[in-house]
């Protein structure tokens, strides 16, 4: 019983990890992109996949779980409460961006999408963690016998 609950939260950090890779690589390619063409993207995608499935993949461990649990903890398990902690986690690895890419003189419009699309990628992210564990029933009271709900 416990491998299944370690199995249903390894899955859904990989799950959660995997939801914004393609968006965040679509998005990186076009704005890196001198010429965007059909071709181009599909021959340049692959690449960009494989570069941001490890950083998606260590938010959702360092920063996702950890705020996972507490919220579990604390009995937060709506999902809205999702969207909320999938925004600002999305938003800090926008400002992680756009720190990198200070030099780069970008323009406030091109702030505002790097933040929109961490923000977005971040909240689709933190949902497929949340439907993961809803549909597991990880975020369910647990019950002990016949003697009532037991603290989770």
């Amino acid at each position: 019983m416990k491998i299944n609950i370690i199995l249903t939260w390894i899955g859904a950090t990989i799950l959660g990890a995997l939801v914004p890779v393609p968006i965040l690589a679509a998005f990186f390619h076009v704005m890196t992109a001198r010429a965007v063409s059909v071709s181009a993207f599909i021959r340049e995608f692959l690449p960009y996949l494989g570069a941001m499935f490890p950083i998606t993949l260590g938010f959702a461990v360092v920063l996702g779980l950890p705020v996972a649990l507490f919220c579990r903890r604390k009995r937060w398990t709506h999902w809205s409460v999702a969207v909320v902690v999938g925004v600002l986690i999305g938003l800090i690895g926008a400002l992680m961006i756009i720190w990198l890419l200070q030099s780069a003189l970008l323009t406030s419009r091109e702030l505002a999408l790097i933040a929109a699309v961490g923000g977005a990628s971040g909240v689709l992210g933190a949902l497929a963690f949340w439907a993961t564990l809803k549909l597991f029933g990880e975020l369910e009271p647990r019950r002990r016998g016949d003697a009532g709900q037991a603290p989770v």
